[in-house]
């Protein structure tokens, strides 16, 4: 007589195979979630990044392009917002609650970019979002989780209104294999001698100027790239540093950011004051940031030199 099979225990068996392979897809699941969130407050870990968002291009109809978000506070809670990101978001949403998408960039010091597409729903506060690989690949992806984040709504209702976006510049995306990272230098002789090392710099290939104005020890708009005549007289005025003494007491003036983009990768940052007493002018030292994400972690400014001529170049960039 044969063997009847036995189908509990064969049921029991399959059921048993179906658990672990669900608890295994369920750990990859998690297991995807948890690295998308961490590259996404990773790329968000440069508060003082450069936020542009690819909208319509206010001198080409039809076209589309990065345009920078012109405040940088409010710059700054957009970045601390993606930084606070957490996992999940309600899929319950029906299509229609769908109000807008937005394609963001972030730029950093170092000149490094990152992606991120966000979808705004009616009536919830959360904002959903989902880092993208680049510029190649704007828009929504089936292959990613979908995050979301608080502190963002607001702003972007702001944007669809045609609010927030600076209208004069707009941002030309390279191709990604093209994008370089710079490594921020601070010279040697900046210590000792300001005005030789502003010298030195000057007598480097620079294939980029940018510069924003300062106020409390930020600035205040993004950085913007000076067209190439303007940076050309910038780095001209700095090969004719001096050695100087800052004036005593209170000044009033201008504070200015440098960016001046070199061969071999390299970035230098210079903080230039131009005085009411002096417009021509302006005193200028080396400026060494804290790295992204750092806390408690003071900025390095070296004595300053004096560079006749660079306030004038300044004002007309």
């Amino acid at each position: 007589m044969k063997n009847k099979p036995d189908y509990v225990r064969l049921l029991g068996l399959a059921l048993v195979a179906a658990a672990i392979a669900l608890y295994v897809r369920d750990c990859g699941r998690r297991q995807i979630v948890e690295t998308n969130l961490l590259a996404v407050r990773a790329a968000a870990a440069d508060p003082g990044a450069l936020v542009a968002f690819y909208a319509p291009d206010p001198k080409n109809p039809g076209a589309k392009l990065f345009r920078p978000v012109r405040d940088a506070a409010v710059a700054s809670n957009i970045v601390a917002a993606l930084a606070a990101t957490e996992p999940g978001w309600k899929l319950d949403h029906p299509v229609s609650s769908y109000i807008a998408e937005h394609d963001v960039m972030l730029l950093g010091a170092d000149r490094r970019s990152a992606f991120f597409h966000l979808r705004r729903s009616d009536g919830d506060s959360r904002v959903c979002v989902q880092l993208a690989p680049g510029p190649q690949a704007l828009g929504l992806r089936e292959d990613a989780p979908l995050l979301s984040t608080d502190g963002l709504s607001d702003i972007l209702k702001q944007i669809e209104k045609g609010e927030l976006l600076d209208e004069t510049a707009g941002i030309r995306l390279f191709d990604p294999r093209d994008l370089v990272a710079f490594t921020n230098v601070w010279p040697a002789a900046a210590d000792a001698d300001p005005a030789a090392a502003l010298r030195e710099l000057a007598a480097r290939p620079i294939v980029r100027v940018e510069s924003a104005p300062v106020a409390d020890g930020a600035p205040t708009a993004p950085f913007r790239a000076l067209e190439p005549a303007a940076g050309t007289n910038v780095v001209s005025a700095l090969a004719a540093a001096q050695p100087a003494e800052f004036p005593a007491g209170t000044q009033e003036g201008d504070l200015w950011q440098l960016r001046l983009f070199a061969d071999k990768n390299e970035l230098f940052v210079l903080q230039a004051a131009v005085l009411e007493d002096r417009p021509a002018d302006a005193f200028v030292g080396f400026l060494a940031l804290p790295a992204p994400g750092a806390t408690n972690v003071p900025a390095r400014l070296s004595a300053p030199a004096l560079v006749p001529g660079l306030g004038d170049a300044l004002r007309a960039r």
